[in-house]
């Protein structure tokens, strides 16, 4: 989630591969951008899975001599957001970041979000889809087509606020791709219930960002407009359907032990702890100045509800100058910040993915 009503937040391509039907398309026209991936030794393209009347957009970035022989990198983005959460036309980010250290890097708009077509702004009111589309539909679709794409199943993945809730989702409504494709997960301030504040900028920010913003405010803008136009809005970095939103909602008021279908009632913690052994190792990442978005407490919260509590198996850290790090970044900066890469957890996603990750 990437909303900001108190100070509004900002989000910050060439060969051609067939995938069945997927179409591809050149995204990247800028020579200036071009040549940004190619001083580093990066090569970037756009890939188009095909969801029926969606394209889903997956833009892939990589060194470029060495793409085949390359583990795999997913990573998602959140609520009102898009894919260029990890990566810019200037090769910054985790995505570009990731490349350069070896990796086969995959990131996906979700549906509608992005370069993924037909845009929810250009359905609007039409844009029926919601949260249920993208964990039962989407990410499955995604994970299988970027596993033809690059040729290997196995996959680390690394998620950004409500993209994780929907990754997890999806590995337990659809457990194969927990069993089959993801080697690990890193949730960057990831939570799903958001707990009492406990100071007075947790209450000021819980009141103007979540309670009148996301629960009341959006609601209506969607109402009203048969979409919530958050880019034209600038309050995050791409739009939302209102049944995204009624179905994010829903879930965010509950408490962690109960993550149920709002749609079908399927049972998500429980199928989830089923999983077992076949979770992936987790390592949940949060700011220290993230005061309600990805609060260190819900992030902790989300991580043990989820059962992430493994001892030497997963992970809890919280980004900090007290820790070590260079900032006490909050819900966007510790992706999106210009010192993030030159930081510990950037360090850490290269360290974390290469440990767990197994060959096919």
């Amino acid at each position: 989630m990437a909303l900001s009503f108190g100070l509004l937040s900002r989000t910050f391509n060439a060969r051609a591969v067939a995938l069945g039907k997927a179409a591809l398309r050149r995204s990247f026209s800028s020579t200036a951008a071009e040549q940004h991936y190619a001083a580093l030794g990066l090569s970037a393209c756009s890939h188009m899975i095909d969801q029926g009347p969606y394209q889903l957009h997956v833009r892939q970035i990589c060194e470029t001599t060495r793409a085949e022989d390359a583990p795999v990198a997913l990573l998602l983005h959140g609520a009102i957001s898009n894919g260029k959460t990890f990566y810019n036309e200037k090769a910054k980010g985790l995505g570009p970041y990731l490349a350069r250290h070896g990796f086969n890097v995959f990131v996906p708009d979700l549906r509608g979000r992005g370069g993924s077509t037909p845009s929810i702004a250009s359905e609007a009111s039409s844009a029926i889809h919601g949260q249920w589309e993208s964990i039962r539909e989407d990410i499955p679709a995604i994970v299988r087509g970027v596993a033809q794409l690059s040729g290997r199943k196995r996959q680390s993945w690394a998620a950004h606020s409500w993209g994780g809730v929907i990754m997890q989702s999806a590995m337990a409504a659809d457990p194969e791709l927990a069993h089959e494709h993801c080697d690990s997960l890193i949730n960057f301030a990831v939570k799903k219930h958001i707990s009492s504040p406990q100071s007075w900028r947790e209450v000021w920010d819980y009141w103007v960002d979540i309670e009148l913003g996301w629960h009341r405010l959006c609601p209506f803008l969607a109402r009203r407009h048969g979409y919530l136009p958050a880019k034209r809005l600038g309050i995050g970095g791409d739009d939302e359907t209102e049944a995204y939103l009624r179905e994010t909602t829903a879930w965010v008021r509950q408490p962690n032990s109960v993550w149920v279908d709002t749609r079908d009632g399927f049972d998500y913690g429980n199928a989830y702890r089923t999983l077992a052994a076949a979770k992936p190792p987790a390592w949940h990442v949060a700011g220290a100045a993230d005061t309600v978005r990805g609060n260190p407490r819900d992030v902790l919260e989300w991580a043990l509800a989820t059962g992430h509590n493994r001892p030497g198996v997963d992970q809890f850290s919280v980004l900090s100058l007290a820790n070590g790090n260079l900032a006490d970044y909050d819900h966007n900066s510790l992706l999106l910040s210009k010192q993030a890469p030159e930081d510990l957890h950037f360090r850490g996603c290269v360290e974390w993915m290469r440990r767990h990750a197994k060959n096919d």
